[in-house]
């Protein structure tokens, strides 16, 4: 279960290398995986924990030799995961002889778990053996930011934040100066996410610039991209829109041509500019950008933003067939839906549909209840009072120079952009 968060700390005082996080309760593991693999998996994870935290010299009294009952357990978990013999091979070794193995073998073991966990969507065990490397690895910035990562998917945004800031001053005493580099910009833009999602955006803003201007100065065009993309997004949510548009510009011009968060940023800016009520150029971008999101709930809330827009923009027809998309994606991403109802609700009160605007306000605070969404419960009780007063939409605003060159620059990087995998051309 995810550990219940708080705003981060700004973390330790500079120049000290705080400590990993305690590893989790083991409960948390045993109730993903409640087979003799998870049985196994448990229990190498806390045999790799007493080898890393154990002096060299004295491993070997903290293991005793197979019982016929573990080698069985192995010999059932590799029959259940044969993909993964190798590393239960290497927790064998482990425990038999702890002072025959190394932690580069140790660790390769578990980030082949970590890979298998998190291909098949078992993020919490992902996340035990994400941080098993960076346990074994203690030096390793690289570690440290994965386990950073996956924490970060698991919503537990205290231990990311650690985890990163620890990646952060492992990184700044590498030698290798290209690998200090990526890690340190990594760590960067990973702490700044943490402070973002924890609403402190001045915090968030400070680390993620200093990403950014890293990541220009070593020429590392993908991480200028990604910290770009957050400035942009730290700025949409101080409502400083003259600077997001500066960002997503950056964004854009130093991601790679088919980096695959390119479409993403691309609904990202489209969906500022419909707070800017700029409904022509986020009916071109989403047009393109739709066809392109590799994800089904990216592509259903897009959906949903291309209704609003063609509302927005007095497109009567054009709403109904969005309408229409929307209702039919909207059953399989729930969570979403008090969201996508609001965009419907927005497009239809900009059409003056009342009745319409109302159903579909009513329906997105009910379904901001059922997922314990009180933002967006806020924010559709609002909209639904706008609309009992007959209160028309803002009017669609004027174009401006700034929005059609940015414009037609998203629509070039989207022209050229390739899905992972897909051959140029194809």
């Amino acid at each position: 279960m995810p550990e219940k968060s708080s705003s981060p700390a700004r973390g330790p005082r500079p120049h000290r290398l705080p400590p990993p996080p305690r590893p989790l309760p083991d409960l948390n593991f045993l109730a993903q995986i409640g087979s003799v693999l998870g049985l196994t998996l448990w229990k190498a994870f806390r045999d790799v924990k007493t080898w890393s935290e154990a002096e060299p010299e004295k491993r070997r009294r903290y293991f005793r030799p197979l019982t016929d009952v573990v080698r069985e357990r192995f010999a059932y978990a590799k029959h259940e995961a044969p993909e993964l013999e190798g590393p239960l091979a290497t927790f064998s070794l482990l425990v038999q002889a702890p002072e025959a193995i190394d932690a580069a073998q140790i660790a390769a073991a578990c980030e082949a778990v970590y890979k298998w966990a998190e291909e098949r969507g078992m993020m919490l065990t992902a996340l035990y053996f994400a941080e098993a490397v960076a346990y074994v690895q203690p030096d390793d910035p690289a570690s440290a930011n994965q386990a950073a990562r996956t924490a970060r998917r698991n919503l537990m945004r205290d231990r990311a934040a650690i985890w990163h800031y620890r990646a952060y001053k492992l990184a700044v005493k590498l030698k290798d100066k290209r690998k200090r580099t990526r890690e340190t910009i990594w760590a960067l833009i990973g702490y700044g996410a943490m402070m973002r999602d924890a609403g402190n955006y001045k915090e968030a803003r400070r680390f993620t610039q200093r990403a950014a201007t890293r990541a220009v100065g070593a020429r590392r065009q993908k991480e200028a991209g990604m910290a770009f993309h957050d400035l942009f997004v730290i700025a949409v949510e101080l409502q400083r829109f003259t600077l997001a548009l500066k960002h997503a510009r950056s964004a854009f011009n130093y991601y790679p041509v088919r980096h695959p968060s390119i479409p993403r940023l691309a609904h990202d800016l489209a969906f500022m500019l419909i707070r800017l009520r700029q409904f022509p150029a986020v009916l071109t971008i989403l047009t393109k950008a739709i066809l392109l999101m590799l994800q089904p709930v990216e592509r259903a809330i897009a959906w949903s933003s291309l209704a609003w827009a063609a509302g927005g923009a007095g497109l009567r027809d054009r709403f109904r067939e969005t309408e229409r998309v929307t209702l039919e994606l909207l059953p399989s991403h729930p969570d979403f839906a008090p969201a996508m109802f609001i965009h419907l609700a927005e497009g239809a009160r900009a059409l003056r549909e009342w009745d319409r605007a109302r159903g579909y306000a009513l329906a997105a605070k009910e379904s901001a209840v059922q997922t314990q969404s009180p933002t967006l419960e806020e924010e559709a009780a609002a909209l639904l009072g706008y609309i009992e007063r007959r209160e028309p939409a803002p009017a669609q605003a004027e174009s401006t120079s700034e929005i059609e060159s940015l414009t037609a620059l998203v629509l070039s990087r989207l022209d050229r952009w390739k899905a992972p995998g897909e051959q140029p051309g194809a």
